[in-house]
Order: structure tokens, then sequence, then C-alpha cells
């Protein structure tokens, strides 16, 4: 799986003035920090261990979708044993850094409403 690997590169100057807004290198900001600095040591491990944890559930919905093919949101948490809310939050992440394209169909979710079909990049 490819890492959205984002570094500074510069600054731009907005069109109509103000302060000049950072550049990144992957054409969006870099995933924002799980704890803030002046959080305790409990905060800071607990967001390096969701992190991992993301990364974890990241790897599983992709391999789900090469060996499964096209799946919805729903398919997806069905097959890996991740719950909806989890495979919803890393879709956007996974299509943010190319490792999965939506289809362009719409099929059935578990609660009877249409939801859109993923597959792997």
């Amino acid at each position: 799986m490819r890492r959205i690997a984002s570094r500074l590169i510069g600054m731009q100057l907005p069109l109509f003035g103000g302060a000049p807004v950072p550049v990144w290198s992957s054409g969006h900001e870099p995933p924002q920090p799980r704890a803030r600095r002046k959080d305790p040591v409990t905060s800071k491990d607990a967001a390096i261990k969701a992190e991992a944890l993301a990364d974890k559930h990241r790897l599983m919905i992709v391999e789900c979708l090469k060996v499964n093919g096209k799946a919805s949101k729903d398919a997806i948490a069905a097959r890996t044993k991740l719950t909806g809310v989890q495979v919803g939050r890393r879709l956007k992440e996974l299509q943010a850094s190319g490792s999965i394209r939506l289809t362009g169909s719409q099929v059935m979710s578990t609660s009877g409403r249409m939801e859109r079909e993923w597959e792997a990049a």
C-alpha cells in the first residue's frame, strides 16, 4: 500500500490577498495529528496506537478489494470484520492515495439504500 507522503514544498499567495497558503507535494494537506502538543503522554500513546490500527485497516481493505474484486462499503466491512464506520473512514484516505477508486456503479447496501462500489487501483 502506498502511504500519503506529503511534504511542504512552498507557499502560494491567495488570489484575493491574505496570508500565504502552504503547498504540499501530494496536492493536499497531510493528515492532522491525532494528539495535540500539550496533550498528556497517555493521549500521545493512544494516538500512536490509533495510527497503527488505521494502517492495519487500510491494508485489510485494499487486500479485500484485490482478492474479492469490486465491493461496497458494507461488503468490505462484512468480509474484513470491520465496522462500516471503520471502513468508511479509510475509503476516502485510500482513494486520495490512489490505492482504490470508485467504479462508477452503485449497489444495494445492507440497509436497502444504494451505495458506491469500490475497486483496487
